[in-house]
Formats: C-alpha cells, structure tokens, sequence
C-alpha cells in the first residue's frame, strides 16, 4: 500500500472484500485475480486521493454567487434596470396627467403597483427566452480571415483609366493617423483582410469597397449599420466627389478621401 500502514491496508481489505468479493462468486482463479487487477485500476494512484473523489458540497454564498453570475449572463440585470428607469419616467409622467384627466389620485398608485406587478414576468421572460432590448446589430459570419464578395467584385469592375488615385486617411484604435494611397479597389471594414482596417464594433466586417469606374471613383455600401458620405447616407452605389469624408455608422470612426486624377496632377 502506499503509506505502508497496516490501517490503510486492513480498511482497503475491507472496503474490497464489501464491494467485490462478497457480492461475487469466481469460479476460476484467473477469473478472480483479473477482477482484483480492474479494481485497483479504479483506485486513486496516490494515498489521499479517495478524498478528492468526494464532491464537496456547494455553500450557499456559492449558490448565491453562481445565480447572480447567471442573472448577469442572462441580462436579466440590464433589463431590469431599463425597466425600471422607464417605469419611474412614465410615474412622473402620469402623475401629472391623470389629475388633469380627473383621475383620483389612487390611479397613480394602481398604475404604479400594476407596473410593479408586471416586473417577475419580465424577469422570467428575460432568464427564459434572453427577452432583451434591441442592441447594436452585428452582422454574421466568421470574425477574421473570411472572404470580402464586394471587393472581389469592385475589382472585377476597376479601371483606373483617367481616374488616378485616392489618397484615404484614418485612424487605428491607438489613435495612430494612418494615410495611403491607392490605385486599385480597395476594402475597408473591421477584417484582418481590408486595405482599410478599423477597430470598431459598429464597423462591419466588410463595411464598404471603393474602386474606379469610367473615369470617376465610386463606393458601394455593403454593410449593416450604414456608411454615411459627407453626412448623407448612402444607399448602394454612389460617385466619390474629389474630397469627402466617409463615417462607417452615424457614430462610427471617420475616415478622409482625396480623389487625386492625372489631370490635376500635371497642371499642379
């Protein structure tokens, strides 16, 4: 045994002949032996180790712990919260209307406790179905590395014939100024792979793809928060003016374009 002591070894024995062989009848001792080998298998390799076995009983601050975790996990906090901001704005709001109204001032109290009443329902709806307000709206897909369908087909129409060049600036989550010029189609969104890469959860994988066309620069949207020119936004496929300024959702990060021809170029 183990520890070498004849107590370990006399309450294994015995722990042995209670679980295996009295219960058991072999009829060959190979049959016996082999038994015996699989249920020292079964044991714990070191002394001590049938204690770890023992599943320690959860406290009840655990517990405690455990279910408020799940009520953040669930947002039932967050909505409660919300709830209650509301339920508070729309008492002061009834306290001034119901009078005018001739209601008597019991009906404030009645439409406070209602909304009161109404608050485990919430909070089951809540835990059960991850019943939450509308948040920023993701788009789908794999985070990093996939594939950009808009830029494989702006550069499938790029022809920079008589088009030049923009010249693109931005800035990087560190608040790094960025700037680059480019002569093909180019991407900008949150992904590894865009020419333009900007750290912004509103900012879509692939936001928007900018490419030339008949002589002229032009950017198609392709993202789900909406990309703003020169604070308008755009729907589909707009014609780039010579400077403007592109915001990728209306709160979203900025970034600048200089359209740069050969004409204007030469005569500078």
């Amino acid at each position: 045994m183990c520890g070498g002591e004849n107590a370990s070894g006399e309450g294994f024995f015995e722990v042995f002949n209670r679980e295996r062989v009295n219960p058991k009848k072999y009829r060959t001792h190979d049959i016996a032996k082999a038994d015996i080998f699989n249920y020292i298998k079964c044991l714990p390799r070191e002394c001590g180790d049938e204690q770890q076995r023992v599943r320690k009983p959860e406290t009840l601050m655990n517990k405690i712990s455990i279910f408020f975790s799940e009520l953040l996990r669930r947002k039932v906090v967050r909505l409660m919260g919300a709830y209650f901001v509301v339920l508070w704005l729309l008492a002061q709001g009834v306290a001034s209307i119901f009078p005018a109204f001739g209601l008597p001032a019991w009906s404030v109290r009645v439409f406070i406790i209602g909304g009161l009443a109404f608050v485990p329902l919430l909070g089951w709806l809540s835990w059960r179905y991850n019943f939450v307000p509308p948040q920023l709206e993701l788009d789908a897909g794999n985070e990093t590395g996939s594939k950009n369908p808009g830029l494989i087909w702006a550069q499938r129409r790029h022809d920079n014939t008589d088009a030049g060049f923009v010249l693109v600036k931005w800035q990087t989550d560190a608040g790094k100024p960025m700037e680059k010029r480019f002569f093909k189609a180019l991407s900008l969104g949150r992904d590894p792979n865009n020419d333009v890469r900007l750290f912004d959860e509103r900012v879509s994988r692939h936001h928007a793809v900018l490419w030339a066309e008949n002589g002229a620069w032009h950017i198609k949207d392709s993202s789900t928060n909406g990309t703003y020119l020169n604070h308008a936004k755009i729907s589909a496929t707009v014609r780039l003016p010579d400077s403007c300024e592109l915001q990728l959702h209306p709160n979203g990060p900025i970034v600048s374009v200089h359209v740069d021809k050969p004409t204007k170029t030469m005569m500078s």
